[in-house]
């Protein structure tokens, strides 16, 4: 899926209409970038070719520098006229520098050119664009919808699970996060939208080991401190199996029930937290002893006003929606839970409640 703006052709950033050239009209520059694109993808460019400014400035500062190096090497410039070439982008990227220099501090604007690099290869990561103006993961104008920049946890989140490397201060839309991990959503968006596999610099794989070695030493700080044998704040600690045995019920209906049940968070549970703590002491039938130590709260006093609140809660806006006579209408019956087996043998075929008493 494309922005409603046009990206560059090589760098694939974001330009508007002022910024973009059409490289055809450079004829020599063409054919030097070309010569490098298919060195480095044994790809040939199309004729209609568009880039942008920034692209446009820093090719024709690397084909003067080749130009310069063939004349001192060999005294004069050979067919290809380089310095016509060279002349002809000055003159007419001139045109558009001091629109470029104006909009200095635009994230918008192509920095720097990262397809047509020396030291450029492919690796199996994701990597979306970044732009201020629309989400790296849904391609949304960010006018229309609820902005948040992407957090270093996270990034790293992504980068590890799904091996997608977000840029820093990449911004997308709000709906997108839950408790710092992409949802299953916006990871099949970003699978749709995006290659698996992207060009990536040397500049930017440096940048990204460094924020790996970040990344595991935070890691290896936390595993020092002290962390509660059983969790229900980090949903990928365990597996659908592991819910089930803990509290009976899968990850996602877990999830489903927490959203369905209005708390506060304190200072020594949250949500999850609670519910978690009360669906496990009825599955496994423990003391509050027992799951004190399992969930290292301080005393069995917590524990039992832990699980007090959960009840009353679940008491409150849980089970009124999934039991009792007044969570379903006649009309809900009717069409959705009568068989029409028991309307011929019990209503002569029509449309009523029928309600069987043991």
């Amino acid at each position: 899926m494309s922005f409603e703006t046009d990206r560059c052709d090589l760098c694939d950033k974001l330009y508007n209409n002022k910024r973009r050239l059409p490289l055809k009209n450079s004829p020599n520059l063409f054919n030097f970038i070309a010569d490098r694109y298919y060195s480095l993808f044994q790809k040939r460019l199309s004729d209609d070719i568009v880039i942008c400014a920034a692209c446009y400035t820093r090719h024709s500062k690397t084909l003067k520098t080749a130009n310069d190096t063939r004349i001192a090497s060999h005294g004069t410039v050979e067919p290809m006229d380089y310095e016509n070439a060279v002349d002809t982008t000055r003159s007419e990227t001139k045109v558009d520098v001091s629109t470029q220099t104006e909009r200095t501090d635009s994230r918008d604007v192509s920095i720097d050119c990262t397809l047509i690099a020396k030291n450029l290869f492919s690796a199996p990561i994701t990597i979306p664009p970044y732009s201020n103006k629309y989400c790296c993961i849904c391609n949304a104008k960010f006018s229309t919808q609820r902005v948040i920049t992407l957090s270093d946890d996270v990034r790293m989140n992504a980068f590890k699970f799904y091996l997608i490397y977000f840029r820093h201060n990449s911004r997308c839309c709000r709906s997108h996060l839950e408790n710092n991990y992409l949802k299953s959503s916006a990871i099949y968006a970003l699978n749709r939208n995006y290659p698996e596999t992207s060009s990536v610099t040397d500049e930017l794989l440096s940048t990204m080991i460094k924020e790996i070695q970040i990344e595991l030493k935070r890691t290896s700080q936390n595993l020092l401190r002290f962390t509660p044998p059983l969790s229900f704040d980090d949903s990928f600690k365990y597996s659908n199996e592991d819910y089930k045995i803990l509290i009976g019920i899968e990850k996602d209906q877990f999830r489903d029930l927490c959203t369905q049940v209005t708390m506060r968070n304190a200072n020594n549970r949250s949500i999850e937290m609670a519910i978690g703590c009360l669906l496990t002491k009825l599955r496994l039938g423990v003391s509050n002893k027992v799951v004190k130590t399992l969930f290292s709260f301080s005393s069995d006093r917590l524990v039992a006003q832990i699980n007090d609140r959960a009840y009353k809660a679940l008491l409150k806006f849980f089970v009124p929606q999934h039991l009792g006579f007044q969570h379903k209408s006649r009309n809900d019956i009717i069409n959705n839970h009568t068989r029409p087996l028991a309307k011929n043998l019990l209503a002569n075929g029509e449309d009523v409640a029928i309600l069987i008493l043991d």
